[in-house]
């Protein structure tokens, strides 16, 4: 007697970077995608789609491409049966995020994917998913603290942030710290 044919899963994929190094660890966007797609042939999954979200942070409750990814994934049609993602903090860098749509896709029949990090199935597996993502949300809010303490320090020590320059100045490169121009706003005169 044949056996039937194993029908391929289908799956969305999710990418997000919010800076060029987030994490000190460029996980760019073209390097997630070949990750996730690397990964669903290798595991006979059928990608629909990969949902980008380039510049979006993951502490944002609201994300167009990833609400509009979980919308899909657990609507009436249920057109998919894998989210994958590169790892848990491009998912979600806020732990309300998370778990939320991680029941959506869990009641939907959805499961959610890391390539990077393997929870394993069942109760020690969502109870590691979910201190990864306390995890994640820590470090996101540390990032951030870190973030504004530097850039103030910067502002006081009299360099430019970025941004965009005002008119009737330019930025000068005012010293150079390792890999790090520091620069200074100038007047343009005749502006």
């Amino acid at each position: 007697m044949a056996k039937p044919n194993k029908v391929a899963l289908k799956a969305f994929g999710y990418v997000r970077v919010s800076v060029d190094e987030e994490d000190g660890n460029n996980a760019s966007i073209a390097s997630q995608k070949a990750a996730i797609e690397a990964y669903a042939e290798k595991e006979g999954i059928e990608l629909i789609e990969i949902f980008e979200e380039p510049g979006v942070s993951g502490r944002k409750l609201a994300r167009k491409q990833f609400d509009m990814m979980i919308d899909l994934a657990t609507g009436p049609d249920h057109p998919v049966q894998v989210v994958i993602v590169y790892n848990l903090n491009r998912f979600a860098r806020a732990l309300l995020t998370q778990v939320v749509a991680e029941h959506r896709l869990q009641n939907a029949g959805v499961k959610l994917i890391s390539i990077t990090e393997d929870f394993g199935p069942g109760p020690n597996g969502q109870m590691m998913r979910s201190m990864v993502a306390i995890m994640n949300e820590k470090y996101a809010n540390d990032a951030s603290l870190f973030t504004r303490r530097d850039r103030r320090t910067n502002a006081r020590s009299g360099y430019w942030n970025g941004g965009t320059v005002p008119f009737g100045y330019k930025t000068e490169t005012a010293a150079i710290e390792g890999n790090k121009e520091r620069k200074k706003l100038a007047t343009v005169e005749h502006e």
